[in-house]
């Protein structure tokens, strides 16, 4: 009798060990299962995320490019603006210098007498020998100055043209008269003269006499 129960005893407890081992192998099955199906969602979702950087990294240099293009253009409008800048500059200079001319020529034309008118009026690098200098006008300004010459009817016509010039603001000392040579026109006798005088302003320079 014992050896029939032992045997059955043997063969349930194999049957419990076969069970144990298929629910062993159902849950490594299950958990390999479980793994993979994981690291087929996490390989997903990083192919996306790579997909989803590539994306933005692409639209990234783009926008860099296009930075980049309206930084070289900005830099070109720069050089283009000093450029322009400097040109107006100087137009802005030429004016102001053609304004003062423009005014000085009506000046000395306004002041010449009945019997005596201009033939050339030119700047002097250097003053006349001599010239009497304004204690009120600074060296700079002194450094320009102007050759009147001309031609007049008689002497006193040259005195009375210099002298309403020397009342003016328009020279800094008075003028000194370095040429006077008595000729013909046809058979008209006439005087030509020759006068430097020093600039109050330089007519380069913006602002005039009041």
């Amino acid at each position: 009798m014992s050896r029939p129960l032992c045997h059955a005893n043997l063969i349930a407890s194999e049957l419990a060990q076969v069970r144990r081992n298929r629910l062993w192998r159902g849950l490594v099955v299950a958990t390999l299962v479980a793994l993979m199906v994981g690291l087929g969602a996490a390989h997903v979702g990083l192919r996306r995320r790579v997909s989803a950087l590539k994306q933005k990294e692409d639209r990234l240099a783009l926008a860099l490019s296009r930075v980049e293009s309206d930084a070289k253009r900005m830099q070109e409008l720069r050089k283009r603006h000093e450029e322009l800048t400097a040109h107006a500059a100087l137009v802005r200079k030429c004016r102001k210098t053609e304004e003062r001319w423009a005014q000085f020529l009506g000046a000395v034309s306004a002041k010449l007498p009945a019997d005596t008118w201009l033939t050339e009026i030119r700047s002097a690098e250097d003053h006349a020998s001599g010239s009497r200098s304004d204690p009120t006008v600074s060296r700079s300004s002194q450094e320009q100055a102007v050759v009147l010459a001309g031609v007049s009817q008689s002497p006193a016509g040259v005195s009375t043209y210099l002298t309403r010039l020397n009342y003016t603001d328009w020279f800094a000392a008075e003028l000194q008269l370095t040429k006077m040579k008595r000729t013909t026109i046809g058979e008209t006798p006439v005087y030509e003269f020759a006068a430097t005088g020093a600039l109050r302003t330089p007519l380069g320079l913006a602002g005039g006499p009041g």
